[in-house]
């Protein structure tokens, strides 16, 4: 059953990576504030594979499995369900990194349990945590990319076979690879997982990472109402981690103009923050830097 959020309030709470992604139908946005995904294979990525690698060795503490604390994800109310009464879109104000990471490490295993010849848990896991189920979102997946990376996210999930997120513009020369990077590390460290001494996939190992991922990562999810702004969080949310880059600060401001209005920050997106961006990295890449 979806959860009860206040249109005004805050609420929080723990949630494993099941709940967070299997919580009716909703939808994660990352916001075109946001800057674009910067976990590194070799750094934040091995970081959570290591921690991953720890609670599926350990075991349990007692009569209680281990559980590996991810962190808090800080999400804003944009849309309501009139029918459940509930939320049907979040933006994501904070936790943009983990939430993608957790996704597509849930879509590697996914397609590995189809290439070790179990379509049916494969597609288990894409009906129940990776796509809308129904609605006129039906299909599409349950998490939108910033827009600048929206086209390395579309790619990724071909797999998927359904709707994906259609692209606002080409990439630009010199554009970032890093949700692709990412991509790539996590599924060779699935399949590394989920194989034997032959490199052959095993279901067992498969499912156990499943469950594991699933059931023993956990995160605090805080909702802010809509009094809260969206933009002054994001900015103290990230004075630690990877650090805001002049850009990441500039793009918040400019964003900041169009408030939560929506179809407002699109068209600022679109008719003049994308224009910039590609102009800046074209000059980047003539530079060489």
């Amino acid at each position: 059953m979806a959860r009860r959020h206040s249109s005004d309030g805050l609420s929080g709470e723990e949630v494993t990576v099941n709940e967070l992604f299997r919580q009716g139908d909703r939808r994660l946005r990352a916001p075109e504030f946001q800057r674009h995904y910067v976990w590194r294979p070799e750094q934040e990525i091995e970081e959570f594979w290591r921690d991953l690698s720890a609670i599926r060795e350990e075991g349990t503490i007692g009569d209680q499995e281990d559980s590996l604390f991810l962190g808090a994800v800080v999400l804003q109310v944009v849309e309501f369900d009139p029918h459940l009464r509930s939320p049907s879109l979040f933006s994501i104000i904070d936790g943009q990194q983990r939430i993608m990471t957790l996704y597509l490490t849930l879509s590697a295993i996914a397609e590995a349990l189809h290439d070790a010849g179990l379509p049916n848990e494969g597609n288990d896991i894409i009906g129940e945590f990776l796509l809308i189920r129904s609605g006129e979102h039906s299909g599409e997946p349950r998490v939108e990319a910033t827009a600048s990376d929206t086209n390395q996210f579309r790619t990724i999930l071909q797999h998927l076979r359904r709707n994906t997120p259609k692209p606002h513009s080409s990439e630009p020369a010199g554009a970032n690879r890093n949700l692709t990077n990412a991509w790539e590390a996590i599924r060779e460290r699935v399949r590394q997982i989920g194989s034997n001494d032959k490199g052959v996939l095993e279901p067992d190992r498969l499912r156990t990472l499943r469950d594991t991922v699933l059931g023993r990562i956990e995160l605090v999810e805080v909702v802010l109402g809509t009094r809260h702004d969206p933009h002054q969080v994001y900015e103290r949310l990230n004075i630690g981690g990877v650090r805001l880059a002049p850009i990441d600060l500039i793009r918040n401001l400019v964003f900041l103009t169009a408030g939560a209005d929506a179809d407002a920050a699109q068209r600022i997106y679109r008719d003049y923050w994308d224009p910039f961006e590609r102009d800046l990295a074209d000059e980047s890449y003539r530079a060489g830097y």
